[in-house]
Order: C-alpha cells, then sequence, then structure tokens
C-alpha cells in the first residue's frame, strides 16, 4: 500500500521483498518491479536465486538476470545441490 500511495517504499525483508515482486509482476507495476529488481542485485542467495531469476526473466530486468547467471557460475555446486533437493 505504501508504494500506491506514495510512489515509494522501503524494503527491508528479503522474503518480503520477493512477495511483492511478484505481485508488482502479476499486476504490472513496472516501476515497483525496477526497485524490488534493484533490492535483490546484490541480496541473491542459493535459497531465493530461482525465484528471483524467474521474477528477473518475466519482468525484462537484465542487470538483475546477468547478477543472476554470474552467481550460478560462481556458485555452480551449491545451485545444484539445491536444484536437485527440490526435484
Amino acid at each position: 500500500m505504501e508504494f500506491i500511495y506514495l510512489d515509494e517504499v522501503s524494503l527491508k525483508y528479503p522474503e518480503v521483498a520477493l512477495d511483492l515482486f511478484e505481485l508488482a509482476d502479476k499486476y504490472n507495476m513496472p516501476k515497483l518491479e525496477g526497485l524490488c529488481g534493484e533490492f535483490f542485485l546484490n541480496r541473491i542467495t542459493l535459497r531465493n536465486v530461482v525465484r528471483i531469476s524467474k521474477l528477473a526473466e518475466q519482468s525484462g530486468l537484465e542487470g538483475l538476470k546477468e547478477n543472476v547467471v554470474k552467481f550460478i557460475q560462481k556458485n555452480p555446486n551449491g545451485f545444484l545441490k539445491r536444484f536437485t533437493e527440490r526435484t
């Protein structure tokens, strides 16, 4: 609601920011998508990389997509382990 009324948002918690990112994508709010994308540029973890990758792709956030690829390249074993645990 803060963003809708004030056109700004304070993002503090990654899980909340991911949920907000998904809502911004669902309701076609590109500015909010961009703010969420910026929040995650340096907050990619093995726990959230798949969700962030999906949202970055859907939103067309090239910088975030590049950071996802770099993160996976730096952590291939951790990523593969995490990915195979989910399947």
